[in-house]
């Protein structure tokens, strides 16, 4: 029963997301709103890339997380990866597709399944990493960044 309801509310949340996606893309040279354009992610073609951060890759869904926009993407994190306590520039929101994400807040560190959703604020000290490969989903607006807490 939980499994049920915790996969109803990860379809939720990429449902709202992609929903809210398609009312507020923009074309960045004419600011207009593009209402008619339809997105569809197959899951068999998504293309990982690493990242700076040895043991995680992405696939770009939209936008671009380095600059000043509204960007979604697919993380794939290794097993046994983990990011020591840092803090990122923007609000992001996360949900767990598979896999076992490991999330911390630099004292107690939690084991978050498939369907868990985590909302970071910005310049919040926390810890990620996966006990087994793992996917998430992130989603945020804004240009991010990983600054190391010392």
């Amino acid at each position: 029963m939980k499994t049920n309801v915790a996969f109803k509310v990860l379809i939720s949340v990429i449902v709202i997301g992609c929903a809210g996606l398609a009312f507020s893309d923009t074309d960045q040279t004419k600011h207009e709103v593009n209402v008619k354009k339809a997105r569809v992610w197959p899951g068999d073609k998504y293309i990982y890339i690493a990242t700076s951060i040895a043991g995680i890759s992405q696939a770009k869904l939209w936008g671009d997380p380095y600059a000043m926009e509204h960007y979604g993407f697919l993380a794939k994190i290794a097993a046994s990866t983990k990011v020591q306590l840092h803090t990122h520039r923007n609000d992001i929101g996360y949900v767990v597709i598979s896999g076992t994400y490991l999330y911390g807040d630099g004292i107690n560190e939690q084991r978050l399944g498939p369907g868990s959703v985590i909302y970071i604020p910005a310049g919040f000290k926390h810890t990620h990493g996966a006990a087994t490969e793992c996917v998430v989903y992130e989603e945020a607006v804004g240009k991010t960044d990983t600054t190391m807490v010392k």
